[in-house]
């Protein structure tokens, strides 16, 4: 039986049902229920989301170059509060997304008051468990020049996505983003 275990700690087993019309659904289900499948078929993988949601999807061939995905990671470990950002590569986007809840020095602070020195321990725990919000993306603009567009998170009106810079490499866009992630200087990018 495949088994899976998402960031929260969660178990998620692999199961095959049928839909109405007689054909085979795949799905992860927190207990085994239909018929429990051994292995992850041919031609899929399994995805997680940044809040623990664990699918089973068709691997598809990723626009983004490994280099580029790993400059992304690591502008976000440079980052003063790295642990509350994860990065998460979707079919068109390298998407950032924002832990919900205290920052650090709220942490540390509340560590401070409940008598327990240990903020990091207690960090962790909130972070394993918090929910994370999308709050800035970065897609291929031009596949052969290697330029991406950025975009932030917005919350006028219904809110949404609005372009904040103009195509440009993905190094230079990160320099420019990932460092005001977190701040009021974030929101200002246009």
């Amino acid at each position: 039986m495949f088994t899976y275990t998402n960031r929260k700690g969660v178990q998620y087993f692999l199961c095959q049902g049928k839909t109405k019309t007689g054909r085979p659904r795949r799905y992860f289900a927190r207990e085994p229920r239909d018929t429990p499948l051994a292995r992850i078929p041919p031609g899929f993988t399994v995805s997680e989301s940044p809040n623990g949601v664990v699918s089973l999807v068709k691997k598809r061939a990723s626009p983004f170059l490994p280099l580029e995905v790993q400059a992304l990671k690591a502008s976000i470990r440079r980052h003063t509060a790295a642990t509350d950002y994860l990065v998460q590569v979707r079919p068109r986007y390298l998407e950032v997304y924002e832990r919900n809840g205290p920052g650090q020095d709220e942490i540390s602070e509340l560590a401070r008051l409940l008598g327990r020195p240990d903020s990091a321990r207690l960090h962790a725990e909130l972070t394993r468990n918090s929910p994370f919000t999308p709050m800035l993306r970065f897609s291929l603009h031009d596949p052969a020049e290697r330029l991406f567009i950025a975009e932030r998170q917005f919350y006028l009106g219904r809110g949404g996505w609005i372009l904040i810079l103009v195509p440009a490499p993905l190094q230079q866009l990160l320099a420019e983003t990932i460092p005001a992630l977190g701040t009021e200087e974030f929101f200002e990018l246009l």
